[in-house]
């Protein structure tokens, strides 16, 4: 039998690291040291800045260009006081930087601005059968400390097997909301919470309603190699025997290979990024484990594809496997 204590305090132990990395990270920036890019990237520089109504900051942060105002570094112990009344802010990307940019099946640890179209093909589903998602999503800061994502899964299908019909519906809506925890020119740390709305129907695997809390976090360690990763709990409202509660934690690395002005190739990324969920439920459960291989491309005028085939290699499979493609315009 599976401990779900012991599964959450490991949750804890994580999400608590995370947050004491972004903490070190708000220290060594008092210090003033310098690395490869000149200054320590959170060395604060008093600046005169303007003041802004809610709505103004709401406004600048989805339709102003994002580069307005100078970057500056936001800083765990400055949560309460620092960011909020501040329309988003592009953090720099210079050509030695990899982009900042989503992947297939991996955690964000980043705030961007982005209309997505999605596809989602799942083979070898436990019923038998094949299934399809067609998505879209919008994802756009609110300030620099708050960002939300509204997605609509406009069609989902179910194939058909043994002479039972296939089924076509309306997914279920989710709403994801975030704050920044800590951001500087090379590393993220973001809370978040994302709801999921039963507006779907069982028959094509939806009709969950499910909260999911995490904590994620993006890096540039080296050249123009970045890696992220997230942490959380997948917990049901509905259906608890359909989906039990999840401990969920990704990691992913990649590397970005071109420049951003490159014709159907700019800004190329290849990536792989490891999920795995561990069954919390107090009946006997199983660790889940896949590898997603993936790219991400600039098309031209801020257009991006991006790819993924994740494939299980642990635990009793719940799919066979699934190939996803973003198509996104960066605004």
């Amino acid at each position: 039998m599976r401990n779900p204590a012991r599964h959450g305090r490991s949750a804890v132990v994580v999400a608590v690291a995370m947050l004491v990395f972004a903490a070190a990270q708000d220290s060594f920036g008092q210090s003033g040291v310098m690395d490869d890019a000149g200054p320590s990237d959170e060395v604060l520089v008093p600046r005169a800045r303007r003041r802004y109504g809610p709505l103004e900051v709401v406004a600048e942060s989805i339709f102003g260009s994002g580069t307005d105002e100078p970057f500056t570094p936001l800083l765990l112990r400055n949560f309460f006081t620092d960011g909020w009344d501040d329309p988003w802010i592009a953090p720099p990307e210079d050509a030695d930087m990899p982009r900042r940019q989503g992947w297939v099946n991996s955690a964000d640890g980043l705030f961007f601005r982005n209309l997505v179209l999605v596809y989602t093909n799942t083979e070898g589903l436990p019923s038998g059968q094949d299934a399809n998602l067609g998505l879209f999503q919008f994802q756009s800061p609110l300030s620099r400390r708050l960002w939300i994502s509204l997605d609509e899964p406009f069609v989902t299908t179910a194939s058909s097997i043994g002479g039972v019909g296939g089924a076509t519906a309306f997914g279920d809506f989710n709403i994801t909301t975030r704050v920044m925890l800590h951001e500087s020119r090379r590393t993220s740390v973001i809370a978040g919470l994302r709801t999921r709305m039963p507006t779907g129907t069982l028959s094509t695997f939806n009709g969950l309603e499910r909260l999911f809390p995490d904590v994620q976090f993006w890096h540039h360690f080296a050249g123009r190699w970045s890696m992220r990763g997230s942490m959380g709990l997948d917990v049901p409202l509905n259906n608890f025997n359909v989906l039990p509660t999840n401990l969920q934690s990704i990691l992913a690395i990649g590397e970005t290979i071109t420049e951003h002005d490159r014709f159907l190739i700019g800004d190329f990324q290849y990536y792989v990024s490891a999920n795995m969920h561990n069954n919390l439920s107090s009946a006997p459960g199983h660790t889940f484990f896949s590898l997603t291989p993936g790219f991400r491309t600039h098309l031209g005028g801020e257009y991006f594809l991006a790819g993924g085939y994740e494939i299980p290699l642990v635990g009793p499979d719940p799919f066979g496997n699934r190939l996803t493609f973003f198509f996104v315009k960066g605004f």
